[in-house]
């Protein structure tokens, strides 16, 4: 019987100075709470979080990455995320976390225009969400790359928030070149780049051939001058004509001399200007070359000459003459 009392009174004692600590968590964030005793006692009974009647608690507040600790509700109050709490009677704590979250900023850099158009428009992003911006260049423009927290030269590009976030489009102003020839199929203009539109401060190299038979005479519009082969600066759209025309043509006309027979190739014809002809001379049979005349010198077979004006060329053939021969 005195055992059974004895039982009796510490259930008894045990009941009325425990005091319950209940502990939530609130908010659009996550974050964790750890309470440590700093005196009396806790129950022994694991379902229970009781403390005694008189005991003090440390709570404190820890957030999990992308989370903060905003505040305490119930019988602890504030923002600081460490707090002492003294168990007077039954308790109930809440800690309140909210994600966090980054702003955004964007800017247009480089010569041209341009727009950025985000895929979720907010003052502020959550930590974690993602978000599309998408690079659309004006009219004359065009999208380069990205710049600040953001790279690659895709027009498109997905951003995750994890920290706030500057990104930065720069867009290029593109002029155009147009070039063309006076004079019907005679002559071309080589550019390099080879591009449709160039980008502002860019330069263009352009070389005039002429077709044959015929010469390059000048630049016009964007480019001056005789020489065949300019540089274009791109800093505003741009026209350029190169100026051809055929080349005026020379007689070259061959004739024979001396006692000789024999042939001269090419035979006479007109050549354009500038024409470099190759002549060869041949003689018949009991024949020999004697050498060049007129418009051209040499004794050598072959002999070349340039046409830039009207030429007359006399080639020199001789008959070999063989001695009366006596035999016996």
């Amino acid at each position: 019987w005195e055992k059974s009392a004895k039982e009796e009174y510490i259930l008894f004692v045990r009941n009325i100075n425990f005091f319950p600590l209940s502990q939530t968590n609130s908010g659009s964030g996550v974050g964790t709470v750890t309470i440590k005793i700093l005196n009396g006692f806790k129950s022994q009974n694991s379902n229970l979080n009781a403390y005694t009647k008189g005991s003090t608690v440390e709570i404190k507040a820890t957030p999990n990455n992308g989370s903060f600790f905003q505040c305490w509700h119930g019988d602890v109050t504030g923002t600081d995320p460490h707090c002492i709490l003294t168990i007077d009677g039954p308790k109930s704590v809440v800690a309140e976390f909210e994600v966090l979250t980054y702003p955004l900023t964007l800017q247009i850099t480089g010569s041209g225009e341009g727009s950025i158009t985000p895929s979720t428009t907010a003052a502020e992003y959550p930590h974690g969400s993602v978000v599309t911006l998408t690079a659309t260049p004006a009219q004359g423009s065009v999208f380069r790359r990205w710049g600040g927290d953001a790279i690659g030269s895709s027009p498109e590009k997905r951003i995750t928030f994890d920290s706030g976030k500057t990104v930065t489009a720069e867009f290029v102003r593109m002029y155009s070149l147009s070039v063309s020839t006076k004079g019907k199929n005679q002559g071309v203009v080589q550019r390099s780049p080879e591009t449709d539109e160039y980008e502002v401060g860019s330069t263009v190299k352009l070389r005039a051939i002429p077709a044959e038979g015929h010469e390059f005479v000048q630049w016009h519009g964007a480019a001056v001058g005789a020489k065949p082969t300019c540089s274009i600066a791109m800093n505003a759209n741009k026209t350029v004509t190169a100026e051809f025309r055929p080349l005026p043509t020379f007689d070259l006309k061959v004739t024979h001399t001396g006692s000789g027979r024999g042939v001269v190739l090419p035979t006479n014809q007109p050549y354009w200007k500038g024409s470099v002809v190759n002549l060869v001379a041949k003689a018949n049979d009991g024949c020999v070359f004697d050498g060049w005349g007129g418009d051209a010198a040499g004794l050598e077979a072959n002999c070349t000459v340039t046409v830039n004006a009207n030429l007359a060329i006399t080639a020199a053939f001789s008959r070999v003459e063989v001695p009366d021969t006596d035999i016996t």
